[in-house]
């Protein structure tokens, strides 16, 4: 099966006739040994406050497309064939942060480091080459991160005020360095008992264009 088959048609490459909307991004894929790390990690959060996400989802986004007509998916998947790779990154994670703030907060994350290099440069190329085909996205700027866990938005204000201390308490994930696998085109169907994610397109780091 080639690395850019498409799952909804069961086609490589292939379009269909009616259009429906993905919500779609593009992430780096974590090693398995990394997401059992995480895993454990993510034990320490009480479930009434926080919501972790399921360890096989745990991910680091690149670029965030939101709502993308299904048709687009093929022109994805050949802008990943086609996107300028590194043949490795050199990764780590670390210090828990809080978005969009400690005051606001919204979702628990670790912030990502990148002592090699490389990893802002890959985030540009792919946002260009997004720009230069006409796809839009999150124009936020790019801040490596880790998501763990989401906030519950039902919460009262004393309930935000403990998971605030919880975060400030929390200790630094160690884990030392790491490399990511590939770099894959996501598909998130949001459902009531969470997102469940379906790899579109993926490329291996060292694999050629």
């Amino acid at each position: 099966m080639p690395s850019w088959w498409w799952p909804s048609t069961g086609i490589a490459g292939g379009r269909r006739n009616a259009v429906a909307d993905l919500r779609l991004f593009f992430s780096l894929d974590l090693p398995a040994r990394l997401k059992e790390a995480l895993s454990r990690y993510q034990r320490t959060l009480p479930r009434s406050l926080f919501r972790p996400l399921k360890p096989e989802n745990l991910h680091i986004t690149l670029a965030f497309l939101g709502d993308t007509p299904e048709e687009e998916v093929p022109h994805l998947s050949r802008l990943l064939m086609d996107l300028p790779l590194p043949s490795r990154l050199v990764l780590t994670a670390g210090r828990p942060l809080a978005l969009p703030s400690l005051s606001r907060i919204s979702v628990l994350t670790l912030k990502v480091g990148n002592p090699g290099g490389g990893l802002e440069d890959l985030a540009s190329s792919l946002r260009e080459a997004l720009l230069d085909t006409g796809h839009s996205f999150d124009p936020k700027p790019f801040k490596a991160h880790l998501t763990l866990a989401y906030l519950h938005r039902s919460l009262s204000p004393g309930e935000r005020e403990e998971a605030r201390e919880i975060i400030l308490s929390l200790p630094p994930f160690r884990f030392g360095r790491f490399s990511p696998e590939s770099i894959t085109l996501m598909q998130s169907t949001l459902t009531p008992a969470g997102s469940i994610f379906t790899p579109l397109a993926t490329r291996s780091f060292g694999e050629e264009a």
